[in-house]
């Protein structure tokens, strides 16, 4: 038989075995918890895999395995990187991680020589939303088809809404497309501030823009006479206007095409859309254009300059003539149009003086 104090030490023995192995007892620990995470691609993310026990010292061969079960200390590349800290701590670091890393990682590691331990995670690297091609600001020309651009990516796809002053479109109206939305023929009614909402169910992701939209109206140039007329030598003044939103800028061109904003003795104001001849020649008589632009588009009207020369008397010299002879006076002028001439004796019209005869020649002479 038995007796108590044997039965003691046998109890006391076997109890404090089974505590010594628990204390003894080694696990690997992986950092963040959680078996499965996701993760947006090309953000920085890191795993940490701790050996937790009473003695760290004794974890060695500490591993992180790849989806392919391939020792990540020995990639060549600078995107996933494998850090040692300590003997009982490794990191796992993901510098720019790609969708393609998705997959289960592994750590590896060995506890008092003997004891093969392994834990894993699953990774799965999104692309988080991206606004490719959403300006926050744009614009549609009145009476076109019209494209409001907002491009997003994700993996997961996205689900894409889009407000009008938080109501949901009208889709007989608004067509959504992989690259926005479009308008068969833009009114003044699509001005307004649009709102994108996207999410991705899968991550949780959520993010808007607001974008505001303006109409432009293409500038209409307003009546104005086809022709002007400016006198020689004097300054003069083509006048241009237009309506359109925003409002055009103005430029004015010549016969031969050139700006005239560019030329020497031209003054071009390209808000008001007046050209101004500093000095007029004859030379500057012809076509001008103006031309009336915004970012809608842009108006040109041709007006015609007729340059008035001033009358400028040429020939009128002295003679001197026997008595009961014949005299000529001749008297040369220039101008345009073509100058109506008088001579007149002491402040009298010669036409009406005894014996006096006045013709007026085509080449402007006077006899």
């Amino acid at each position: 038989m038995w007796n108590s104090k044997w039965t003691y030490i046998i109890f006391s023995t076997v109890v404090f075995g089974c505590l010594a192995q628990e204390v003894h007892r080694a696990t690997l620990e992986i950092n963040p918890e959680g078996k499965t995470h996701n993760r947006p691609a090309e953000k920085s993310y890191v795993i940490t895999c701790i050996g937790k026990s009473d003695k760290p010292e004794l974890f060695t061969e500490m591993k992180w395995l790849g989806p392919k079960n391939d020792d990540l200390a020995n990639l060549r590349t600078t995107r996933i990187e494998v850090l040692k800290q300590d003997s009982s701590s490794l990191y796992l670091s993901f510098i720019t991680p790609h969708t393609n890393d998705s997959g289960t990682y592994t750590c590896t590691a060995a506890y008092d020589s003997s004891e093969k331990l392994v834990e894993s995670i699953h990774v799965t690297f999104y692309h988080d939303i991206t606004w490719d091609d959403c300006p926050l600001t744009q614009a549609l020309i009145l009476g076109e088809e019209g494209h409001i651009k907002c491009k997003v990516t994700s993996n997961p796809p996205p689900q894409v809404m889009w407000y009008k002053n938080n109501l949901t479109l009208a889709e007989d109206r608004y067509k959504l497309e992989s690259e926005g939305i479009k308008i068969d023929r833009v009114e003044e009614m699509d001005k307004g501030l649009y709102k994108v909402r996207v999410t991705v169910t899968q991550t949780g992701g959520l993010q808007q823009r607001f974008i505001t939209v303006e109409v432009y109206v293409p500038p209409t140039i307003k009546d104005r006479p086809d022709t002007t007329e400016a006198v020689e030598e004097d300054s003069a003044t083509l006048s241009c206007s237009a309506d359109g939103y925003p409002a055009p800028i103005f430029s004015w061109f010549n016969k031969e095409d050139k700006d005239m904003g560019r030329e020497h003795g031209y003054m071009v104001d390209k808000n008001k859309g007046t050209l101004t001849i500093l000095k007029v020649r004859k030379e500057d008589e012809g076509k001008y254009v103006c031309m009336a632009k915004n970012p809608a588009g842009d108006a040109r009207k041709i007006i015609a300059l007729n340059v008035i020369v001033k009358p400028k008397i040429v020939t009128l010299e002295n003679i001197t003539v026997g008595i009961s002879k014949t005299a000529v006076l001749e008297c040369r002028a220039r101008g345009d149009p073509q100058p109506q001439m008088t001579i007149r004796k002491e402040g009298v019209d010669s036409s009406v003086v005894e014996g006096v005869h006045a013709v007026q020649f085509p080449e402007f002479s006077l006899l």
